[in-house]
């Protein structure tokens, strides 16, 4: 009864006593990974800083491995195989490949530059973490597997997402907002499948595909929601935003508190906006009632925490942006 309750609230999954239980879940899996740091290569380069700040970046990295561990927990329960231990570290090196591809992308928008993919690529942040990645697959045979499709993934989705991401209707078009999303975080998760499947010899079946693709899109709504504000001041494509659209009086409300950015859960969306709200939780149930593979679902879960308490923003202000992490 109560997982189907989930299916049609999934904010039920991360309230009461189920947040109890996701809670104690994310502090055993962030004990051991900051403990052990089984995805250490994965961070190549040194911090400088205090010890104070030190202690704090390697206590948030142990909960970001946590949730990548539930990703790749959820592979082999799709797949009924076992993982290599290195390929925790390479997808950590892979999203913070992607992570700079994407950051110089933003910043090529706001700024202006060419727009061209290998442009792109061969900016200095980018080339920085492909190096990193190539070092870590350079004793790998399967090194050659992963640049090709890398390659040809690439190739076959950038001009779509470079059209879908400049296009002048998606604030304010649900479904344009909603493709967005499916090509660029499905993407990002569809394409981690893929390299996990590679690195592992493993060919991934469409389902392991799909619900990869699924959990992308659960963990980018988890993130519009604490961006919100953020991206309603700069102009910036979010589904929260794009729902509250289809209802002005609820846009004004979300218009009016864009400034002060209060912290806000689930609770406050539902009450003060409460059509734009349940629009996005039935988005939401879509993808998050998808994901059948245990610990895909305890990763979905844990990602949609920071944004039923109105956790921080991920993405910083562009006045507040400094450079990405090294």
């Amino acid at each position: 009864m109560a997982d189907d309750l989930g299916k049609a609230d999934p904010w039920r999954r991360v309230s009461g006593p189920q947040q109890t239980t996701l809670l104690a879940t994310i502090s055993r899996y962030s004990l051991w990974h900051w403990i052990r740091q089984p995805y250490q290569l994965g961070r190549p380069a040194k911090h400088a800083g205090s010890a104070g700040s030190k202690l704090l970046l390697s206590a948030r990295s142990a909960v970001y491995d946590s949730v990548i561990n539930h990703f790749l927990n959820g592979y082999a329960e799709l797949a009924d195989c076992r993982l290599r231990p290195e390929t925790g570290p390479l997808v950590i090196l892979l999203y913070r490949l992607m992570a700079a591809f994407d950051d110089e992308y933003e910043c090529r928008v706001r700024e202006g530059g060419s727009m061209e993919f290998g442009a792109i690529l061969k900016s200095a942040p980018v080339q920085m973490h492909m190096d990193a990645l190539s070092r870590f697959l350079a004793d790998h045979p399967e090194r050659h597997a992963i640049r090709d499709f890398l390659e040809g993934y690439a190739a076959d989705n950038y001009k779509r997402y470079l059209a879908l991401t400049r296009s002048s209707g998606t604030a304010g078009n649900i479904s344009h907002l909603i493709e967005m999303v499916e090509l660029d975080s499905g993407g990002f998760l569809v394409c981690t499948a893929h390299v996990i499947g590679i690195f592992n010899r493993h060919a991934p079946t469409a389902d392991i595909i799909a619900e990869f693709a699924h959990l992308g899109v659960v963990g980018k709504l988890a993130d519009d929601m604490v961006d919100v504000w953020s991206d309603y001041r700069e102009d910036v494509a979010n589904i929260l935003s794009g729902v509250c659209r289809e209802y002005p009086e609820e846009y004004r409300v979300l218009a009016a508190h864009a400034e002060a950015a209060p912290r806000v859960g689930y609770r406050w969306w539902r009450a003060r906006c409460p059509r734009s709200f349940a629009l996005f939780t039935e988005i939401l149930a879509t993808h998050r009632s998808a994901l059948s593979a245990r610990s895909l679902g305890v990763a979905g879960d844990l990602m949609l925490l920071p944004a039923a308490w109105g956790g921080p923003a991920t993405r910083p202000a562009a006045t507040e942006r400094g450079p990405g992490p090294s």
